[in-house]
């Protein structure tokens, strides 16, 4: 069963912190993110992500370390709701 319930999220607090800037190739950055989430699923979250920063000022996400999250879901959501990281 798939299902789609409409929120809004809040960035709290983003907290980058570069672990690694070699002289060539990416800066490597981990990043604290805190959000809340407000509509048909209300909550919070909290998650690490990796970040390769590229000399032309883009960057990548590699992945997601560990992602936290406590969520609740209004009349409107489905009661079956599940967040993957």
């Amino acid at each position: 069963m798939k299902a789609r319930a409409d929120a809004v999220i809040t960035v709290h607090q983003y907290q980058p912190a570069a672990y690694d800037e070699p002289a060539e190739g990416p800066v490597l950055a981990r990043i604290h993110i805190e959000e809340s989430f407000s509509g048909d699923m209300t909550g919070d979250g909290a998650a690490e992500f990796l970040q390769a920063g590229h000399a032309d000022g883009s960057a990548s996400w590699p992945g997601c370390v560990a992602p936290v999250v406590s969520a609740r879901t209004s009349a409107r959501a489905p009661r079956s709701t599940s967040i993957t990281g």
